[in-house]
């Protein structure tokens, strides 16, 4: 939903007695018809499109000079008006759907650029240009949108190809409160969760790994239930490498706890045969499931289960920082970087 305003001059015409307010000096739609006006192609629109004149149009004489005649021949006597010095404007409000290429390596950070593309139909940019008319662009809407939140509007002309053409470029910022909440507070919750396993027991198997079996299973059907919402690509978003992580997370504590069990297993049959035990199956069951061990009776496992707890703090606290510096560093960048991003893009083309 956008209003699409036009002003030029026709040399050819004369206007009378021109008022200083502007809106008084409308123009009949059925005299309007028969006036010449600029045709437009909605360039990048879903479907052919362009501007159109008719009842929902509204024209106006602005009043830029002062009347150049009185004509005292005629029987009514009027101030006369050149076209060349008062301007013809044009308004009229569209509703059009416009294609708009989304880059999503940074979702949920994400800043999207879309344009919309006009050029002026039947004319070479030798023979009629834009110009832009003060800001160009005024945004009328709410900023804050469902998903999006607009940051910045601006309108650009340009005359590089056949036709002279006018780019409004929008930059919309994703708004992240939900995958905030939703994904990686959540997430990261069980992440810790993960990390506490490591404080069981080390003859504690069985808690140990049913625990982050849980949690891996947790967070693979959290992972699938948002991957079900997200638009699909053939690119990894930070969002899938966060979840990636947080489920491979899982996994290595998973596969540790499953080493550690089985060095638990050897320390205790080099222990007993230290000792001069017999060493059966049925006795190294027990042994591992016995809580009541003393540190010094499995002081090798004891050191293992201590440098996993530091591998899995360590990277993922290494990975959180890594990951947080990135979002928050492309979350706000200022909306300019981006429309020179944008413009760049186009003067490669």
């Amino acid at each position: 939903d956008f209003y699409i305003n036009l002003r030029w001059y026709d040399g050819r015409l004369s206007f009378k007695d021109l008022n200083a307010q502007t809106m008084l000096n409308s123009v009949p739609t059925s005299a309007l018809q028969r006036l010449w006006t600029p045709e437009l192609d909605f360039l990048n629109a879903l479907g052919p499109s362009g501007s159109v004149v008719d009842s929902m149009s509204v024209c106006t004489i602005v009043m830029e000079q002062d009347p150049t005649y009185v004509d005292m021949a005629e029987s009514w006597e009027y101030y006369g008006f050149k076209g060349s010095d008062n301007a013809i404007n044009l308004n009229r409000e569209y509703y059009q759907a416009f294609a708009c290429e989304f880059d999503l390596y940074y979702y949920p950070f994400d800043t999207q650029v879309c344009e919309m593309e006009f050029s002026i139909q039947g004319y070479t940019k030798d023979f009629m240009t834009f110009v832009k008319d003060h800001a160009g662009i005024e945004y009328l809407g709410k900023r804050d949108l469902l998903e999006y939140q607009i940051q910045e509007e601006e309108l650009y002309v340009s005359n590089r190809k056949e036709e002279s053409r006018a780019e409004v470029k929008i930059v919309f910022r994703r708004r992240i409160e939900y995958h905030l909440f939703g994904v990686f507070l959540q997430q990261k919750i069980l992440v810790i969760i993960g990390f506490l396993t490591f404080f069981f027991d080390v003859t504690n198997f069985t808690d140990r790994v049913m625990t982050s079996l849980t949690l891996m299973l947790v967070v693979a059907t959290v992972s699938s239930s948002i991957q079900s919402t997200l638009p699909a690509t053939p690119y990894l978003k930070m969002i899938d490498i966060w979840m990636f992580v947080s489920l491979n997370l899982m996994v290595f504590s998973l596969i540790f706890h499953t080493m550690l069990l089985y060095r638990v297993h050897k320390e205790n049959k080099e222990t007993e045969a230290r000792r001069g035990r017999p060493t059966s199956p049925f006795s190294r069951f027990v042994r591992v499931g016995d809580e009541s061990a003393q540190d010094e009776e499995l002081p090798k496992s004891r050191r293992f289960n201590a440098k996993g707890k530091w591998v899995y703090a360590g990277t993922t606290l290494l990975f959180w920082f890594v990951f947080w510096i990135i979002a928050i560093v492309e979350f706000y960048r200022e909306p300019d970087a981006y429309i020179k991003e944008d413009l760049v893009e186009d003067l490669s083309e």
